[in-house]
């Protein structure tokens, strides 16, 4: 989204927002699913109410940091930027999660 400038051809900008808008979107399931996995059956609830707590606060807090920055410097650049580092922090952080080979029963 940071690349996208006025020139920009419309399909070009729609293929984007779709692509985005569809990939965004899968990561909420995955992200309970993962909290509940590690908790273990006995904490699964309180995990997964924690983590969905997490993700909402991030809800409410993100777009209100994101439109300061656009103001801030008058261009929405930054603010792509730094979802960019976010999701490129968040998918380090993803490498050091180590998954037992446990079987389900």
């Amino acid at each position: 989204m940071q690349m996208i400038s006025a020139s920009t051809p419309y399909w070009v900008m729609l293929g984007v927002i779709v692509l985005f808008g569809f990939t965004a979107i899968g990561w909420g399931g995955m992200n309970l699913v993962l909290a509940s996995e590690f908790a273990g059956k006995e904490n699964a609830g309180l995990a997964v109410g924690y983590a969905a707590s997490i993700s909402l606060i991030g809800n409410l807090v993100g777009p209100p940091i994101f439109g300061w920055m656009a103001d801030a410097t008058g261009s929405y650049t930054l603010g792509w930027w730094f979802l960019t580092a976010s999701a490129l922090v968040s998918i380090i952080l993803l490498l050091f999660i180590q998954e037992s080979k446990r079987k389900v029963r």
